[in-house]
C-alpha cells in the first residue's frame, strides 16, 4: 500500500482499516475511468480491494458531489470522503443546510493542493511520452515507481510509457494551472479532519515508499489517528509547522500572497473573482503582480492546442527555471 501510493499510503491505510472495522460503510474516492481512461471516476468504495485502486493522484478536474448523492440517499451509512480544499469548502457549505449528511460523514480526509491542472496537462504529458494517438491510451497513472514516482501511460499493445521522476511535469503548475486554483486560498485542506500531503525533505528523497505530512485538524482526526498509530498501523513522527512550510513554501507563498495578485488581473479583464478576493487586507508586491501576470498568461496560452504542441519538445530544463523563477517571485 505505501509502495503504490502517491507518498507514504497514509490515505488508504486509514481507508481501509477503518472499513475492515465496520466504522465506516464505504469511502468516496476517485479512481480513473477504465472505459473513459483520461477520465476521473468518483465512486463510493466499499472493499479493501475498490479502496486499493483509487490509490495515486490524479492531476485533473474531479467533480466529487456526484458521489454525495449516494451517500445522501443512505439513510443510515456511515462514510469516509477524500478530497481536495474546493471539495470541502463546497461540502462544508453542503452540510451547514443538510445536517443528515454532516452525520452521515465520519472522516474528512484532505489532500494538500497546489491546483490541479486542466485535461490538456494530461495531453501534454501523453505527448511528450511519445503518444500520438489518444485512443490507444488503456490506462494513466499520474504516480507511478518509486518515490517521487513518475507520469505513466500504458497502451493498449502493451507499450508502457513512462516520465520520470516527478520533476518531468513539476512544471506544469504553472502552465496549466485552472484560473480559479489560482484564486484559492486553501493549500492544505483547513476545513478537513485531517490533512495529508507529500513530503518533500531531501533526506527522505532515498526512501522509495516515500513519506506524507499529517496534519490533525479536529477532535475524530486526533481519535482516529492515534488509535491506528497505538495499533502499528500508522508510523508517525513529530514535526514543527516549519517543516511543512520548508517542503510547501512554493505554493503556500502564492495561495497566500500572489491569489490576490492574479485576481486583481483578472478584473483589469473584467473578468469574474471570488468576493473574498474583491476586498483582501493583502496587498500584493511588484513581484507578486510580476509572477500572477506570467501564470496568467501562459495558462491562457497552453490551453490553446496550438501552443500546446508547440512547446512540446522544449527541455524539461527550461520549464524548471520558469517553475522556479515563479517560485522566487512570491517568495516575499
Amino acid at each position: 500500500i505505501r509502495y503504490n501510493g502517491a507518498s507514504g499510503g497514509i490515505v488508504t491505510t486509514i481507508l481501509i482499516s477503518l472499513l475492515k472495522k465496520g466504522e465506516i460503510d464505504g469511502a468516496l474516492v476517485v479512481r480513473m475511468s477504465q472505459k473513459r481512461p483520461l477520465e476521473p471516476e468518483v465512486f463510493i468504495a466499499r472493499t479493501e480491494e475498490e479502496l486499493i485502486s483509487a490509490q495515486q493522484s490524479k492531476y485533473l478536474p474531479v467533480p466529487m458531489n456526484l458521489g454525495l448523492k449516494e451517500i445522501i440517499k443512505d439513510k443510515n451509512g456511515k462514510y469516509a470522503i477524500v478530497g481536495l480544499p474546493c471539495h470541502f469548502h463546497g461540502l462544508r457549505l453542503v452540510e451547514k443546510k443538510n445536517p443528515n449528511l454532516k452525520n452521515k460523514i465520519l472522516l474528512r480526509i484532505g489532500l494538500l493542493c497546489g491546483f490541479n491542472p486542466t485535461l490538456s496537462s494530461t495531453k501534454f504529458l501523453l505527448r511528450r511520452a511519445g503518444v500520438k494517438n489518444f485512443e490507444d491510451v488503456k490506462e494513466i497513472k499520474y504516480r507511478d515507481g518509486d518515490w517521487p514516482c513518475g507520469f505513466r501511460a500504458i497502451l493498449k499493445d502493451g507499450t508502457d510509457r513512462f516520465l520520470y521522476p516527478i520533476e518531468q511535469f513539476l512544471f506544469s503548475h504553472y502552465v496549466f494551472e485552472r484560473h480559479r486554483c489560482a484564486m484559492c486560498l486553501d493549500h492544505t485542506c483547513e476545513l478537513a479532519d485531517i490533512s495529508v500531503g507529500d513530503e518533500w525533505r531531501a533526506k527522505l528523497k532515498k526512501d522509495a515508499g516515500g513519506w506524507s505530512y499529517l496534519i490533525v485538524r479536529t477532535k475524530i482526526g486526533k481519535e482516529i489517528v492515534e488509535k491506528f498509530a497505538k495499533e502499528r498501523l500508522l508510523y508517525l513522527e513529530p514535526i514543527d509547522s516549519s517543516v511543512i512550510y520548508g517542503g510547501q513554501y512554493g505554493s503556500l507563498n502564492f495561495k497566500k500572497k500572489g491569489s490576490f495578485a492574479f485576481a486583481k488581473i483578472r478584473r483589469l479583464f473584467n473578468k469574474q473573482v471570488p468576493d473574498y478576493l474583491k476586498n483582501g487586507k493583502v496587498k500584493p508586491k511588484l513581484a507578486h503582480y510580476i509572477g500572477a501576470s506570467l501564470i496568467y498568461i501562459m495558462t491562457t496560452f497552453f490551453e490553446i492546442d496550438f501552443f500546446n504542441r508547440l512547446f512540446l519538445h522544449v527541455p524539461t530544463k527550461i520549464f524548471t527555471k520558469y517553475r522556479w523563477l515563479v517560485i522566487r517571485l512570491f517568495r516575499n
